[in-house]
């Protein structure tokens, strides 16, 4: 990609527009957001959406003003809530791939036909996966 190119000068001004109002947050937090852009854009643009709305809220203000203290905190906890629940949904989808393969290699084996070790391949394919939250 060239930065003459007009898409994604455009991408890029959006992207910092976006990000405008996590000025105070850390790297981690950064990272975090775009390794989740690049896997799973809708999540992002929906985590970002909310967080956006949760600056409305009556929980983040102090002294009925805006207490930016208050809202980074609840966004941080909001994506540490994210990251555990996406975490659980891999590790099920993991274990119900883990359930099937395990079921085909003890038929392979019970009817003497060797064991196509599927087991193996999902442990394998599992931890290659990359996820956002591992950032």
């Amino acid at each position: 990609a060239r930065l003459d190119d007009v898409f994604l000068v455009r991408d890029l001004r959006g992207l910092r527009d976006i990000l405008a109002f996590f000025k105070s947050f850390d790297q981690s937090f950064y990272s975090k957001i775009f390794r989740m852009f690049l896997e799973d854009p809708k999540l992002a643009l929906s985590f970002i959406s909310e967080t956006k709305e949760m600056r409305k809220s009556w929980l983040y203000q102090y002294h009925k003003r805006f207490s930016p203290k208050k809202w980074r905190e609840g966004v941080i906890a909001r994506l540490a809530d994210l990251e555990a629940r996406e975490r659980s949904k891999r590790q099920q989808d993991r274990n119900l791939e883990g359930i099937i393969a395990a079921g085909i290699d003890f038929g392979h084996v019970l009817f003497r036909k060797g064991n196509p070790q599927l087991l193996e391949y999902v442990d394998q394919k599992h931890k290659e996966k990359s996820f956002w939250g591992d950032v």
